[in-house]
């Protein structure tokens, strides 16, 4: 079997992302999964990082913030993450309707990979700022639509008639 493959800056990402989650209070997100192609060791040059976020049902209004955080994060590197966010129960309900995705995320074939959170982690957005300051100043960006987005459609600007990112799923 093939090793997680991630390059320095999608690991320094990645540390960055968990940092700013575990900053935040009360914390939102139960868990933290990388899947597909990186954490299956076969990605190409030009393959995204796919990171799923449980969250904590309380926190159902927050997910779109917590992608926002993720991609903020990678606007400035050549990291290309792909967020996606489901509460608890959504994620437990794909569980229960036998969904394709979920089976696909927990597989042993795509060897997901649960990351911890850190605990007592700073902020590193700002200086010194707080995630409930960090939401507030991402309130603003949420209303664009040429911002980074969830996938490469949504970079570009393109959203689907539900709303939803280009290529990415509503369930």
């Amino acid at each position: 079997m093939k090793a997680m493959t991630l390059t320095k800056n999608e690991t320094a990402w990645l540390d960055a992302y968990r940092r700013e989650l575990a900053a935040m209070r009360p914390a939102p997100v139960e868990r933290m999964v990388i899947y597909g192609s990186k954490a299956r060791g076969d990605a190409g040059p030009e393959s995204d990082l796919d990171v799923l976020l449980v969250v904590k049902n309380k926190a159902a209004t927050r997910k779109r913030a917590l992608r926002w955080i993720g991609y903020l994060l990678a606007a400035d590197s050549d990291v290309v993450p792909s967020i996606l966010a489901y509460t608890h129960d959504e994620w437990e309900s794909r569980k229960r309707s036998r969904s394709p995705f979920r089976r696909a995320v927990e597989s042993r074939r795509s060897r997901p990979r649960q990351l911890p959170l850190p605990r007592g982690a700073h902020t590193t957005l700002g200086s010194g700022a707080h995630a409930a300051s960090t939401l507030a100043d991402l309130r603003p960006l949420r209303r664009r639509r040429d911002h980074v987005g969830d996938s490469r459609g949504a970079r570009l600007g393109r959203r689907s008639s539900d709303g939803c990112a280009a290529g990415s799923e509503r369930y």
